[in-house]
Formats: C-alpha cells, sequence, structure tokens
C-alpha cells in the first residue's frame, strides 16, 4: 500500500515539474512570419495628375506664362528625361509650308509643317507636358512642353490631343494628331520654340532638317513668302522646302545666286504629297491665296481669313501669338 503511494506522490512530483518545461518550450517557438501586402505602385496618370496639380500646370495661366515668359524653375526641373542638344522632327514625313520670319513684316514666328490629318505629332525631345488643352485663343488644341534645359516647344491645330498635363515624355513620344482646329487651313502642326521665353528659329536644331522627300511625289499646291536671313542660300532655302532653286529663280527672277539679299522676299512653292488633298479641304494656301492681281491681293487676302484673324496678316496662324499674349514677341 505505501509502495502504491509512493508511485502515485512520484508521478504528481514528475508531473508539476514537467509543465513550466513545456510551457517554456511553447514560449520559445519562432512566431509563424506574415506575409504583408506590396505597396501598390501609382498609375503613370494618378502621377501626372498630382504633378499637375502640385505645379499649376495645365491650366489657361500655364499657357499664359510660357507664351508671355519663361518656364519656372520647378517646372524645369520636374521635366525629367536627358537635356536636349538637339529636336526631333515633331511629324514623320512632314512637309515645310512656311518657315520663321516670313509673312508680312516677318510675323510668322513659327514653322508650319504639313500633313494628313490624322498623322502622328511626335515630342521633339523628352520633356513634361505644361498645357494640352484648346483654351487658348486660335491655336485649337495646343500642347505645350517644358524640356530640362528650359527650352519649351508648342504644338497647335492638332486633330486631337493624346497625352495629359503633367505627364512626362520622351523624344518621339506620339503627342496628338494632326488636324487644322482653331484659326487655320489645311492640316498642319504650327510649330513655335523658345528658349529664355523668346520665340526662335529652331530650324537649325533638327539633326538633317526636314526629313527628304523624293520629288516625284510632291506637287505645288499654291505658294508661301519666304524672308532671307542671313546665311541663306537658294540651295538651303531650297532644301528646307522641297524645291529646287532652279525653280526659286525662275519664280523670283533670280538671275543668279549672288543676287540674294538679305531681306528680300521671296515667293516659294508650297508643296504637298500627291492625292493627300480632298476636295473637301479649306484652301491650301497657307500663304495666302494663289496669285492675284497687285491690286486684288489685299481684298482676296481679306475675304478667305475667318473673322476673327487679322485681315492684314498673309497666314491665318500668323498673328497667333499676338492675339494670345500681346507681351510675347
Amino acid at each position: 500500500m505505501q509502495t502504491m503511494r509512493r508511485i502515485i506522490l512520484a508521478a504528481i512530483v514528475l508531473a508539476s515539474t514537467s509543465i513550466p518545461v513545456v510551457v517554456a518550450a511553447q514560449e520559445t517557438e519562432p512566431a509563424v512570419a506574415t506575409e504583408r501586402p506590396a505597396r501598390r505602385r501609382a498609375r503613370p496618370e494618378n502621377r501626372a495628375l498630382a504633378r499637375a496639380r502640385e505645379l499649376g500646370l495645365g491650366t489657361r495661366v500655364a499657357a499664359s506664362k510660357l507664351l508671355i515668359g519663361p518656364a519656372p524653375e520647378t517646372w524645369v526641373r520636374s521635366a525629367g528625361g536627358k537635356r536636349p542638344r538637339g529636336l526631333l522632327w515633331p511629324v514623320r514625313n512632314g512637309i515645310l509650308w512656311r518657315g520663321y520670319g516670313s509673312g508680312h513684316g516677318g510675323r510668322h514666328r513659327a514653322l508650319d509643317i504639313g500633313a494628313p490629318e490624322g498623322t502622328p505629332i511626335r515630342a521633339s525631345a523628352d520633356g513634361v507636358v505644361a498645357y494640352a488643352d484648346d483654351t487658348v485663343r486660335g491655336y485649337g488644341n495646343l500642347i505645350f512642353i517644358v524640356h530640362r534645359n528650359g527650352w519649351v516647344t508648342s504644338y497647335a491645330h492638332a486633330s486631337k490631343i493624346l497625352v495629359r498635363p503633367g505627364q512626362r515624355v520622351d523624344r518621339g513620344d506620339t503627342i496628338g494628331e494632326v488636324g487644322h482646329t482653331g484659326i487655320a487651313r489645311g492640316d498642319h502642326v504650327h510649330f513655335e520654340f523658345r528658349r529664355d521665353g523668346r520665340l526662335g528659329d529652331p530650324i537649325d536644331l533638327f539633326a538633317g532638317g526636314p526629313p527628304p522627300i523624293p520629288r516625284r511625289l510632291l506637287i505645288e499646291a499654291g505658294r508661301v513668302r519666304y524672308r532671307v536671313k542671313r546665311g541663306d542660300t537658294l540651295v538651303e532655302i531650297g532644301r528646307r522646302f522641297h524645291v529646287s532653286p532652279d525653280r526659286l529663280r525662275s519664280l523670283n527672277g533670280i538671275p543668279n545666286a549672288r543676287s540674294l539679299r538679305i531681306g528680300q522676299d521671296l515667293q516659294v512653292p508650297r508643296m504637298v504629297v500627291r492625292g493627300r488633298r480632298r476636295p473637301q479641304d479649306p484652301p491650301p494656301a497657307i500663304g495666302g491665296p494663289d496669285p492675284v492681281e497687285d491690286g486684288e491681293e489685299q481684298e482676296a487676302e481679306t475675304q478667305a481669313l475667318p473673322q476673327e484673324s487679322d485681315p492684314e496678316a498673309d497666314d491665318t496662324d500668323e498673328g497667333l501669338t499676338e492675339a494670345a499674349a500681346p507681351d510675347a514677341l
């Protein structure tokens, strides 16, 4: 009987001393790791929206700032990408209709690049979209891009806008499509270039200039005026406008290349690609109507222009910058 009691007591003691060991073992058992949910990255459109709100991009006020002065430093820093040394021709196979400094008194301070409606418009360099809307009078659908070195490029008369304010774009990205919205005749891009807030001629910044197009594919569709600048030659002017030097000489009565004078106004054929013109298109002569008698020229131009445009300009978008921002010039 006593032996049985001893056995029971020993079992109780053993059980009481083993419980802490088990508990201790349970307490020291490593906790099971739980997987933390991955953080979602903001969508590009949300980042663009946030950037636009933070910097005040996309408004008519933003467009006005770029029309009359340099881009704010905060906008330049937000551009991202590479600092451009040159520019990409904004419309593949686009034809230079009118150059910088053409028109009456050299008032056309932009490049008009003709192409069929719907042709993609490309960003000329890396940058951030500062404005993409149609609230600036005369320009129609307009896109402003601020670049990392402070340059600003703009693309007017687009039929469609394919980017949003605050969006960062790379050189060559499609940002819109060619059209004739706003005050414009014929499908083209009205391309403006600004450095330090001032309009300038960007033609020398395009590597190789306008892309070459086989002459057999081109036909004349009216005339434009071009004012000769220092360093111009008939060969260079012809290359820009896709016309031969001989044609320029015969059209302007120039006996030889030495007769070219700085400030001289030349008649230059406006070339278009064969088969690209449609009967319902607006009048194609961006530089004014086809040649008329001297006494009828002013009357003909006034009748051809929309009511809101300047009747003294020989192109509907020649006075765009003046209409939108009088101090920009």
